[in-house]
């Protein structure tokens, strides 16, 4: 029988305040950026010794690739969203789609406004405020 293992919250948050200290920038951040990979590489050669090291590498490969997608792909809504002229307000319903723009990298977010109409800006032509809210620009 294969052990699960889902890494905690605790753990998650103790593995995100390393990371923040690792890409600090510096003279030193791609060098800490790269041990940090070593140390994740070594981690799985240690744990997947059946597997040859281009299985592994082919994983970490995938694995990385797969980070980076979701990366590109997800996107935090807007608490609101701000009309061009910043005189109506509407709300995101939470869908979401690939901007369709010829390489815009973008996320189109549903945003309904008051009077029932949808619109589908992308996050890439938001002025994105502190407070989490956006300004279509």
């Amino acid at each position: 029988m294969k052990t699960r293992y889902s890494m905690t919250p605790q753990q998650k948050k103790r593995l995100e305040k390393i990371a923040r200290k690792i890409v600090i920038q510096s003279p030193e951040h791609a060098n800490n950026i790269v041990d940090y990979f070593k140390i994740i590489i070594e981690a799985v050669d240690n744990e997947f010794v059946e597997d040859a090291r281009p299985t592994r590498d082919a994983f970490l490969t995938e694995l990385l690739a797969r980070a980076i997608e979701e990366r590109t792909t997800s996107v935090d809504l807007p608490t609101k969203v701000y009309s061009r002229d910043g005189t109506e307000v509407g709300i995101p319903t939470g869908d979401t789609h690939p901007c369709s723009m010829e390489s815009c990298r973008g996320t189109c977010i549903t945003v309904r406004w008051k009077d029932d109409s949808l619109t589908y800006p992308c996050s890439k032509g938001m002025d994105w405020k502190r407070d989490g809210s956006a300004k279509i620009i």
